[in-house]
């Protein structure tokens, strides 16, 4: 649900940036895209049936004065595509994927990932890159249950894009040699079994992305669960 009000919009962006911000941080700390758990096999073995949610989609708009504005259609369209392009992923790997409704379970599993990704993107700066110290979400264990899953697969976009104005800008600026371009795009995926634990986390991130194109959401996805597919066991 948007919570976003015009009072605290402003405040909300700048909370949502510094996030953004940190989790590009991150991401820039090893060129590795992806860590696993000690307990991540490499396979799902038997599953049958995977879950997939997303747990944020946000759109920003750059403007040629230099302000930030939350897209709020294009955010959902981005959570609606990013939803659908990793669902097609998962069933292409002759997988059922059963695109999980946000209700009152599924939106407490989203809350406890999210809450856990700060300790997920730790080890991007250790060597090895495990996951470790991330307890077991609960609510993936109840929601896995309840839908009869083989494991869930949590992804999450952002990007921020210049209007026209700022695209005509700084189209004016290159002309001068001045070198611009649009903001940067951050794209990643977790895969939860039913036990709860975090098996496997992934990242894209770059300018190279559009998120409010339907081909680069299906592009960036496919990687994401390329990676996973070609991912192997952490090392003892």
């Amino acid at each position: 649900m948007n919570r976003n009000t015009t009072s605290g919009g402003a405040t909300a962006a700048a909370v949502a940036l510094g996030v953004f911000l940190a989790l590009l941080a991150a991401g820039c700390a090893s060129p590795q895209s992806h860590v696993v758990s000690a307990g991540f096999t490499g396979r799902l073995g038997e599953a049958k049936r995977v879950g997939v949610a997303v747990a944020d989609a946000q759109i920003y708009r750059l403007e040629a004065a230099g302000g930030l504005v939350w897209d709020a259609a294009g955010s959902g369209t981005c959570r609606e595509r990013l939803q659908r392009a990793v669902a097609r992923e998962v069933a292409g790997r002759g997988l059922i994927a059963v695109e999980l409704t946000v209700d009152d379970e599924v939106q407490a599993l989203l809350k406890e990932y999210q809450q856990a990704r700060g300790a997920i993107l730790d080890p991007f700066a250790a060597s090895g890159g495990q996951i470790a110290g991330v307890a077991p979400l609960p609510a993936a264990v109840r929601v896995a249950s309840r839908e009869a899953l083989d494991a869930v697969v949590i992804v999450s976009g952002r990007d921020h894009v210049s209007t026209a104005g700022r695209q005509a800008m700084m189209g004016a600026l290159l002309l001068l040699g001045v070198v611009g371009g649009k903001g940067l795009a951050y794209a990643d995926l977790a895969l939860i079994d039913p036990s709860g634990a975090v098996l496997f986390y992934d990242r894209k991130r770059g300018s190279q992305y559009n998120l409010t194109r339907e081909d680069d959401v299906g592009n960036v996805c496919a990687e994401l669960v390329g990676d996973y597919a070609q991912a192997k066991p952490a090392a003892p």
